[in-house]
């Protein structure tokens, strides 16, 4: 597959570490993300167009009804899409390219019958997912707990993946992940940065 794009479906419970490890795999080189679109707010430090297309709500809708998303989900009350146009254009390019989803995006994005690798990122046990995420303090009770009982459903989705890479420290997670890429598309992982 040298030379060929690749797609690299990332998905893991909230909490778990995933966009830890995407960064991690960009500074290494190993891949690319893209800017998705939310109708969440930004985040204090967030840039729009470089973290996040922000839309409204209306907006997200008509680029629904465009066939602009590739898929496009519901999180925890907010819409969330990755635009088709770029994943096509990147591959074209050759490019490997990080989609950070939950398991409903990422079962979205299989039923397109694009060619696809798909990696869970599972915690090293529960309790060490519930510590990451009361860690956060992002959270209030409520939300914690929607969010703990979304994970338990993600985590038995597990199976549906190519590969499960626990993230007992993000930087061999993202090592491991580096040498399937590397292995999928016929080349040497990269360096350590």
């Amino acid at each position: 597959m040298r030379g060929e794009g690749l797609l690299v479906v990332i998905s893991g419970p909230s909490g778990v570490g995933k966009s830890t490890i995407a960064d991690l795999l960009v500074a290494r080189g190993a891949a690319m993300r893209l800017t998705t679109a939310t109708t969440r707010p930004a985040k204090p430090g967030e840039i729009p167009g470089r973290d996040y297309h922000f839309l409204t709500e209306e907006e997200f809708r008509r680029r629904i009804d465009s066939r602009y998303f590739l898929e496009y989900a519901r999180v925890f009350d907010f819409l969330y899409g990755t635009p088709l146009d770029d994943v096509r254009l990147h591959l074209a390019r050759g490019r490997t390219i990080l989609l950070l989803l939950d398991v409903q995006g990422a079962r979205l994005v299989r039923q397109t019958g694009l060619p696809a690798m798909y990696v869970f990122i599972a915690p090293p046990d529960a309790a060490a997912l519930r510590e990451r995420l009361r860690g956060r303090a992002r959270e209030n009770p409520e939300e914690l707990a929607g969010r703990l009982g979304e994970a338990e459903r993600e985590l038995a989705a597990r199976h549906e993946y190519d590969h499960v890479v626990v993230n007992d420290v993000s930087e061999r997670a993202a090592a491991a992940i580096a040498a399937l890429i590397a292995a999928r598309r016929g080349a040497d992982p990269p360096d350590t940065p």
